[in-house]
């Protein structure tokens, strides 16, 4: 219910919530990780070691290359426009890594002292090691192989809102401008921003830079956008760069 409202915008202290419960996450995660190091005994791991490659191989050349084939066909009936790729499909595929879940799920028997729960655990946990050391180290590689790959999109070097016990019906957007962008050498009078549409900053070389009509944008710069909502197409449309991650 929290996300469906967070991804409802405008939202009063949409970035202070977002940030909050990003930190939230992250100490859920090292908790659960934590207790799933106090469960587990490396010796008695390798046990679980003939079981735990089986498993994986089933799940990761069998099951879920079957089940994606099978649920997106299925869905490309219903939706053409929903309609992957041969190469979309094949990622999809190899890059459903096996995560904390189904290792709190092998939890529940342990916990209760069913018998043979600890070696479910055991090959459980074998298996989502396999998964995440093989899938997760050839993820990128097999991205590169099939051409399904983008151009990183750089961190925004610091994050721009307005604090407001109300909504705010604004956008902020980030852009990087690169070498060779057009923008590089414009200053900001050459733009041509409709007039709901105002650049708040400059980030060059760790300084802000408040932005002026005779401002010439150069290589390196971050730019902060604000905006009404919409006239986020007129933005995009006005800086041909990279658009930023922001934190939030």
């Amino acid at each position: 219910l929290a996300g469906i409202l967070l991804g409802r915008p405008p939202l009063a202290h949409h970035s202070a919530i977002s940030r909050f419960l990003d930190g939230a996450a992250s100490l859920m995660q090292i908790a659960v990780f934590v207790l799933l190091g106090l469960l587990s005994f490396p010796s008695r791991l390798w046990q679980g070691a003939p079981a735990g490659l089986g498993v994986a191989a089933v799940l990761v050349f069998v099951a879920r290359p079957a089940a994606v084939w099978l649920g997106l066909g299925a869905l490309a009936r219903f939706s053409p426009a929903a309609r992957f790729t041969t190469r979309e499909t094949i990622m999809i595929a190899w890059a459903g890594l096996r995560g904390a879940v189904p290792i709190v799920f092998a939890m529940t028997p342990l916990l209760q002292g069913v018998a043979g729960a600890d070696r479910l655990f055991d090959v459980v946990f074998f298996t989502v090691l396999v998964s995440a050391v093989v899938q997760g180290a050839t993820v990128g590689p097999l991205a590169k192989h099939l051409g399904l790959t983008t151009p990183f999109a750089p961190r925004a070097p610091a994050n721009l809102a307005i604090d407001s016990d109300r909504p705010v019906a604004a956008a902020f957007l980030d852009f990087a401008i690169d070498e060779g962008t057009p923008l590089a050498g414009r200053s900001v009078a050459e733009l041509g921003l409709p007039d709901s549409v105002v650049i708040a900053a400059i980030w060059r070389e760790g300084r802000v830079i408040p932005a002026r009509g005779r401002t010439v944008l150069t290589p390196g710069d971050h730019v902060f956008v604000l905006a009404d909502p919409g006239a986020e197409t007129a933005v995009a449309a006005a800086f041909p760069a990279r658009r930023v991650i922001a934190d939030d």
